[in-house]
């Protein structure tokens, strides 16, 4: 209606300033059409077009927690030094927004913005070795998103780790860039998680194989990459660190896979034997998600610690007395999370014991 208000001279000149500024409005005024691709265009060229720019535009200084486009482009600048870039990253994961998440949740969201062909190729290799050496210590609780997908850095980092590979031509490309990035990072749980999804694209786990062009790297490749992740897990294992990493169950299950059930058992029961080892084991196998009602305002926090994933490692009938008398009497140190997870270890079986399912019987 306001178009149809200005003159015919001007109406076609309005109409191109329009979808300069406006891109999508090309599919109401012609046949022209944009992906949700072109949203990362936009916002990485600080266009007004973009739902995250846009605000901005408004306002006299950048909002509390983003990361205005010159300190962007200066942590950038320090990606051709892996040992900076990733101190870099520490210090951004130590910032708090106004809404509880770091502000290098921000960064790696708008890292992938630079993936495609920003980031010079000879920067990829320094990038990853930084994000795999400290990448563990950015697996943040507060940088986890709130419903069915609990969407956190870990994911991040996955994705810019395949956005970057993708730059490259040739399986045996990527499988050398990888190699070094996990041979020399201290990260074993993002390491075990990636080499874990690069074994799925080849059909393991039980997953659906890729098509062979969408591939990273080889078959050939990924078991080399499990060995190496292998030896960080048992390298975590000698040196005592293994048991407070972050998704302990995941690397749990990828020692199994790759190393056999004798030698994760065999940790297994050297540290459970006292109440805060059985704790922390039963702590890295806790997991969470949020359930909302058609009523409810908020999500809430559902915990989760099912027995069953226990018995590659030990029997759950045989730890869940120790658990109980650990509730009985609790010590001081069993608080927090480590409470939760004794008692979401409790519930789950006596309920599973009960022929019950705790996921419909705890809802809420």
């Amino acid at each position: 209606n306001w178009l149809e208000q200005i003159s015919d001279d001007d109406r076609e000149v309005i109409k191109k300033l329009l979808t300069r500024i406006f891109p999508k409005l090309e599919a109401v005024f012609g046949n022209i059409s944009y992906g949700g691709d072109w949203g990362s265009t936009w916002r990485r060229q600080l266009r007004i077009s973009s739902h995250e720019v846009f605000p901005i535009y408004f306002r006299l200084s950048v909002p509390e927690g983003e990361i205005p486009h010159i300190e962007m482009q200066s942590i950038l600048a320090l990606a051709e030094n892996s040992e900076a870039f990733g101190d870099k990253l520490l210090e951004l994961s130590q910032q708090h927004r106004p809404d509880g998440s770091t502000r290098v949740s921000v960064f790696l969201e708008r890292l992938q913005d630079y993936t495609e062909k920003d980031i010079p190729e000879e920067d990829i290799g320094k990038i990853l070795q930084a994000l795999f050496n400290i990448g563990d210590k950015l697996l943040l609780p507060e940088d986890e998103g709130r419903g069915l997908v609990i969407w956190g850095n870990g994911f991040r980092i996955g994705h810019i780790m395949f956005q970057l590979l993708k730059r490259y031509d040739t399986q045996e490309e990527r499988f050398k860039v990888l190699k070094e990035a996990f041979s020399m990072g201290q990260a074993v749980s993002m390491i075990v998680r990636e080499v874990g999804v690069l074994g799925q694209q080849h059909g393991k786990y039980d997953a659906r194989a890729d098509p062979e062009g969408e591939r990273l790297v080889g078959a050939q490749h990924v078991e080399e990459l499990e060995k190496i992740a292998l030896e960080k897990i048992k390298k975590r294992a000698s040196d005592g660190k293994l048991l407070k990493a972050p998704n302990l169950s995941s690397i749990l299950y990828g020692w199994r896979d790759w190393g056999g059930d004798k030698s994760a058992k065999k940790w297994v029961s050297d540290v459970i034997t006292s109440d805060k080892g059985l704790v922390d084991f039963l702590t890295g196998f806790l997991s969470k998600g949020y359930i909302q009602g058609m009523d409810d305002r908020i999500a809430s926090v559902q915990w989760r610690l099912n027995p069953k994933s226990l018995e590659p490692f030990v029997k759950p009938a045989k730890i869940i007395s120790r658990s109980k008398k650990l509730l009985t009497s609790p010590p001081k140190w069993l608080k927090d999370k480590k409470k939760i997870a004794v008692e979401t270890f409790v519930k789950w079986f006596e309920l599973q014991s009960q022929g019950k399912n705790p996921e419909r019987e705890l809802k809420g």
